[in-house]
């Protein structure tokens, strides 16, 4: 079932959003216009259930790799945990590359209910400037907590 999805967070003003646009991802939200670089910035929202018993650490260890396996050309850039609303977040920002495009994602994780929550932005590496403090303005607005995506975690 499609169009469930319930995500509490702020989408920037003018920015497109899909609800459901695949399995796993509960919001796509898009920039109003596309930069000089090509590249639109996009952010998603998505939730995946958590196993019984995975670590915050595990569960970051295997994120890390499946990024980096599936990304071209993928480096970490960045790490941080921290406290947003006295619940932890983890944050990555890997740079990678499409074709001859540099690109950035940025990704905040939170784990509950059973689930991996996570807010990803990605942008062209040359329009980071331009949107790191949107995409971190609109991942601190995410409420994993009364956040429930259409296909809930087994």
């Amino acid at each position: 079932m499609t169009g469930d999805s319930v995500v509490r967070i702020v989408v920037p003003p003018g920015w497109g959003r899909v609800t459901d646009p695949v399995p796993g991802v509960a919001l796509l939200m898009a920039a109003p216009r596309r930069p000089a670089t090509g590249v639109l910035p996009s952010m998603a929202v998505a939730a995946a259930p958590l196993s019984p018993g995975r670590t915050r650490a595990a569960y970051l260890e295997g994120l890390r790799a499946e990024l980096t396996a599936r990304l071209d050309d993928a480096d970490v850039e960045d790490e941080d945990s921290f406290e947003v609303d006295g619940g932890p977040v983890d944050y990555l920002r890997v740079a990678h590359r499409d074709d001859e495009r540099h690109l950035i994602s940025e990704v905040w994780v939170w784990l509950a209910d059973g689930r991996a929550w996570s807010v990803c932005g990605t942008l062209d590496r040359r329009d980071y400037a331009d949107f790191c403090d949107v995409f971190e303005e609109v991942a601190a607005t995410f409420d994993p907590e009364r956040s429930h995506p259409a296909h809930p975690a087994a």
